[in-house]
């Protein structure tokens, strides 16, 4: 992550992030999930290898066709002047147990960077709101920018209404590189 993106999120306060070349971690005490942002999203591997990189739309529909997972939208949606795909994910009744992580671990998404690589996972009991763009960052391909919340289902709208001010402005921060 630059340091527009850095110096969008250090104006917020009470958050606390984790930084990676090309992910964060966010945290707050008003809120009982974590924000992801990664700028390299991919398709999980099914053997936990580093997964397949994807498009925007590519990595939506993987979410949306998947078995396992279950998928509200994609639908696209502005946020902060940025068109981006919208998903809401939950695990499906009928899945199966993941070959990748502990039981009733569900892989979403892959948050790669070059220092590791690991699936972002829904629980049975929770859904995950996922917001997707490509960014043109000067890379011979488009890469994939992930917005991951993941909460209990009850909590979703307050948690994703918690979280999108400091969002709006890391997504502010990319939006002149889309």
């Amino acid at each position: 992550m630059d340091s527009r993106t850095r110096d969008a999120l250090e104006t917020r306060d009470g958050w606390n992030a984790d930084w990676y070349p090309d992910s964060i971690f966010l945290q707050t005490e008003a809120m009982s999930s974590e924000v992801v942002v990664t700028l390299d999203a991919r398709i999980p591997a099914p053997n936990c290898s580093v997964g397949t990189v994807a498009t925007a739309s590519e990595l939506a529909q993987w979410i949306a066709n998947n078995p396992d997972l279950r998928a509200r939208g994609p639908e696209i949606v502005p946020v902060s002047g940025i068109t981006v795909i919208q998903l809401d994910v939950t695990v499906s009744s009928t899945a199966r147990i993941s070959s990748c992580g502990p039981d009733r671990r569900f892989p979403v998404v892959e948050v790669y960077d070059e220092e590791r690589h690991h699936p972002r996972v829904v629980m049975r009991d929770q859904v995950m709101r996922a917001y997707f763009f490509n960014l043109f960052d000067g890379s011979p391909d488009p890469r994939t920018v992930a917005v991951l919340i993941t909460s209990d289902e009850d909590d979703l709208d307050r948690e994703v209404g918690q979280a999108m001010p400091v969002i709006t402005s890391l997504l502010g921060a990319l939006a002149p590189l889309k």
